[in-house]
């Protein structure tokens, strides 16, 4: 088998790889692994045939002249199917990952002029290079760039643009400078240059716009978390005051099921006692600690998980006087326990549902930790999980808010269908 040959097939190979790897480090894959792999494989082979049959039959002039065709359309396939979005944002994930691409195979080509390399050690070299790019975009951008695309919403056709437009140019460049390759070659590294500053003016822009949405997001979720910690403690108090009316007024109740009984109307006297059972039984008050608030919060939903038969387990170990805002305090417990909750919920119910939480004191630090059942498909982004509910996350990014508000940690992993939430609070 003739190097050229190989060479045929490995350039359209290295060249489709690597932008749908490039790719799938930067956007939000739509499917597990297992069949985001079967559909890269499925492009890969595509793009590689057909570049391969083009490249070794007709030479790389007409290769290059055939982009369009025998790579650009097999990747926009991928592009597609892989998109986790599929909207102005997708494309400008795709301009980027085309920018990367040519970013690795610039230089590669360079190097293949100027020390003559042939085709296989001209790949080889790109593979190297693409090696390290999908590294570096592992390690340092993917986590910044994601969360970018989630912070902003609007302007990114408008961003897609520029760097569309001068890719647009390099492919024209391709098709009318093939056969002459210093030009070819310097035009194409002009143009990535530009690219690059491109790029660099993209990133201050981000950087910017990032810093901006995240304070206005931060306000945002103290003002939720405030309004959600009042709105449930006002709940649970009227509760406990509706039980202590109900028992100030038992003996009138009693009163009156005696006078049915007396009457003949058991069946009356029946319905009124079992009317009064549930209203009694609807919210207890349990003293799992000596703050009255956390009392509240953990009586509630440990109300609620038994009501789900979710097996409930807390051990509280907080001060009357713990050094953590009244309001805080209810809205992280809350937080917690309700994200607990619904985990539990999406386990099947032939399946064990359990909650275990603690919340101790020490050396003026709230220590809480809680564990939860959950289901195995659970992914995070930016270390943070992310919710299956279109409107969900809120509970989660709170309950980081209100740790970095007392200079603390929240922590949030999953292992073996086991939730894990560590938060650390230092008292005021």
């Amino acid at each position: 088998m003739s190097m050229p040959f190989i060479g045929g097939f490995l350039t359209p190979f290295v060249t489709s790889l690597s932008n749908l790897l490039i790719f799938c480090m930067l956007e939000k894959n739509r499917y597990r692994k297992s069949l985001t792999v079967l559909i890269i494989s499925a492009c890969v082979t595509v793009s590689t045939l057909w570049g391969g049959i083009v490249f070794s039959n007709f030479g790389a002039e007409h290769y290059i002249k055939n982009l369009l065709l025998t790579q650009f359309v097999p990747m926009m396939i991928g592009y597609y199917l892989l998109s986790g979005q599929r909207n102005s944002k997708t494309v400008f994930t795709v301009m980027t990952a085309t920018f990367l691409g040519f970013l690795g195979t610039a230089p590669c080509i360079t190097l293949k002029k100027n020390f003559g390399f042939n085709v296989l050690e001209y790949n080889l070299l790109r593979i190297v290079t693409y090696t390290f790019i999908v590294i570096f975009l592992h390690r340092c951008v993917q986590i910044k760039y994601r969360r970018v695309l989630s912070e902003i919403d609007k302007g990114w056709l408008i961003f897609s643009g520029l760097p569309g437009f001068i890719i647009v140019i390099s492919y024209y460049l391709m098709n009318r400078l093939s056969n002459q390759g210093t030009v070819l070659l310097a035009a194409l590294n002009i143009l990535l240059v530009l690219l690059f500053f491109l790029y660099a003016m993209f990133y201050y822009i981000f950087k910017q716009l990032s810093e901006k949405y995240k304070l206005l997001e931060r306000e945002r979720m103290i003002l939720l978390q405030n309004r959600h910690g009042k709105q449930l403690l006002e709940r649970q108090r009227a509760s406990i005051e509706e039980i202590r009316l109900l028992r100030h007024d038992l003996r009138h109740h009693l009163r009156t099921a005696l006078n049915m009984i007396e009457q003949g109307n058991v069946s009356e006297a029946a319905a009124h006692f079992s009317h009064l059972l549930k209203s009694v039984e609807s919210f207890t008050l349990h003293n799992f600690c000596e703050n009255k608030n956390a009392n509240y919060v953990f009586s509630y939903f440990s109300d609620k998980a038994k009501s789900e038969n979710i097996e409930l387990s807390i051990t509280a170990v907080i001060e009357e006087n713990c050094g953590i805002d009244p309001v805080d305090l209810g809205g992280i417990l809350s937080n917690i326990l309700e994200n607990a909750i619904e985990g539990c919920l999406r386990v099947p119910a032939s399946s064990r549902r359990f909650i275990d939480f603690s919340c101790t004191t020490e050396r003026s630090m709230l220590l809480i930790q809680s564990k939860n059942s959950c289901v195995d498909d659970i992914r995070f982004i930016d270390e943070l999980p992310v919710s299956s509910k279109s409107d969900g996350g809120i509970g989660t990014q709170s309950i980081v808010v209100t740790a970095e508000k007392y200079s603390g940690i929240a922590d949030f992993s999953a292992n073996a269908n086991v939730f894990h939430t560590r938060v650390v609070l230092h008292a005021k």
